[in-house]
């Protein structure tokens, strides 16, 4: 599987387990349960790190730590965290920048050669570049939390196997903790823990705030963490397109008429329809940021690839209206489940950093869709001047985009910051769109969407 969280994220959702199922019906989802947060707030024995190599790289000092989060299941959690610090931090250590750190929660195995401990030399990943530029364009630590899971584990298991497995384990009533993401968040929620420590040890930084970012299933790990961790002030999950779980599901049925092919894990065990029974519930209550939303009102910027395989395109209107706070999107077109568009990403997460460390401030957006006289309408409205405002528009035979190609077109500059598109719908393919603001955001720019809009095929005439 690819490991490079950044440039080739990666993800799958779930399905499975073959029980004797029971109906469940109310009136609407039950909140969430406290047992994610209880979880995650112990601390047990076997937590500890070490620093393993310190060195110079351009203007940051960096560090790798070997931590150990937790034993869970009898296995310790072992975890690489690269921690970037900038010259601008350390010489400006009460700056609001220099207390607030990017949380990057990344994946990765390790490795049967490494034993117990953590190699003395390891290159850095791919993305840790990306971080390093992030940390010196706003002067605020970056950290690298690797092997969220920590895999493999349970039979030489992996990824979503993995995760399946646990579920399974859950609904066979083996224990409440066996759900994979609730280890998977004290990993983050011990990595911050490290942090601070490091940071205040090393650089005499009060590290007090996070923004965390995480792809696939470290974005599923970055919500749930934003759920739980008061010191995250901001989150930008990435290609995790699966809140309201039951919901989504039958939203694939009625796309695709089936579901992914890339959820094939869960499916084989039946998840479609265990998560819509009573034992179901108690699993969805502890995994579906949904059931969290009232307690995620931190700033947030969801990112997605148009062409992502994993879920329907328009899987974020099943959810959007019902968040809290201030929020964001960004669809980076022609993108799938491992998005390459770096720059779009990094400008756009150090825009949202930056907003949260008092040196800018995000545009306040908002926008309009209608279906009429055989076009979508869309009206974009923001309070700030974009650098660019364009609209992305796509065309498919069915309501499956995840192989069209996406296309630019200028919106129409209006008067007080407006932009509009006119869009013609098709008498015979379905027409998809999303609106699009550039901002000058220092280093990169930021770039922010509306929401998908789907038109069906008009009828010929």
């Amino acid at each position: 599987m690819p490991r490079n969280i950044l440039v080739r994220c990666l993800l799958a959702f779930f399905s499975f387990v073959s029980i004797e199922m029971l109906t469940w019906a109310q009136d609407g989802p039950a909140p969430a349960t406290n047992k994610l947060k209880e979880f995650s707030r112990l601390v047990d024995e076997s937590y500890r790190f070490e620093v393993v190599e310190k060195r110079q790289v351009g203007s940051s000092r960096v560090a790798r730590l070997h931590m150990v989060s937790q034993k869970w299941k009898d296995v310790s959690w072992k975890h690489v965290v690269w921690v970037i610090v900038p010259s601008k931090a350390i010489e400006n250590p009460s700056e609001a920048s220099s207390r607030s750190a990017i949380l990057l929660v990344d994946g990765g195995g390790w490795r049967k050669e490494w034993g117990d401990d953590a190699p003395p030399q390891i290159q850095p990943r791919a993305e840790f570049q990306v971080l390093k530029g992030i940390a010196e364009a706003t002067g605020s630590p970056a950290v690298i939390v690797s092997q969220v899971p920590f895999q493999p584990m349970l039979g030489d298991l992996n990824e979503d196997a993995l995760i399946a497995e646990t579920f399974k384990r859950f609904i066979q009533g083996e224990g409440d903790d066996w759900p994979l993401l609730m280890p998977m968040v004290r990993s983050a929620v011990r990595a911050m823990d490290t942090v601070q420590k490091f940071a205040k040890d090393e650089h005499r930084l009060d590290v007090e705030k996070f923004t965390i970012t995480g792809a696939s299933k470290r974005g599923w790990t970055t919500w749930l963490t934003s759920a739980v961790d008061s010191r995250i002030h901001a989150l930008a999950p990435m290609v995790i397109d699966m809140l309201n779980m039951p919901v989504q599901m039958d939203h694939q049925m009625a796309t695709w008429g089936t579901y992914s092919e890339e959820i094939g894990d869960y499916t084989e065990l039946s998840l479609q329809k265990f998560i819509k029974t009573k034992q179901g519930e108690s699993l969805v209550q502890i995994v579906d940021p949904y059931r969290y939303r009232d307690r995620i009102e931190q700033p947030k910027l969801l990112i997605f690839g148009t062409n992502d395989r994993y879920w329907p395109l328009d899987a974020c209107n099943n959810y959007w209206r019902d968040l809290r706070g201030e929020k964001y999107l960004l669809y980076t077109p022609n993108q799938g489940h491992s998005i390459n568009d770096v720059a779009r990403l990094a400008g756009s997460i150090c825009a949202l950093h930056k907003s949260r460390c008092g040196q800018m401030v995000l545009p306040k957006l908002d926008w309009k869709t209608e279906l009429k006289d055989g076009h979508i309408h869309l009206s974009m409205l923001c309070d700030t001047d974009p650098q660019e405002a364009s609209v992305w528009v796509a065309k498919s035979r069915t309501r499956d985009f995840r192989e069209a190609s996406w296309v630019s077109l200028p919106a129409k500059q209006l008067e007080n910051r407006k932009h509009s598109a006119q869009i013609a719908m098709a008498p015979d393919q379905y027409v998809a769109a999303f609106g699009e603001w550039v901002f000058d955001a220092g280093t990169l720019p930021a770039f922010f969407s509306t929401n998908v809009v789907i038109a069906e095929p008009t009828k010929s005439p």
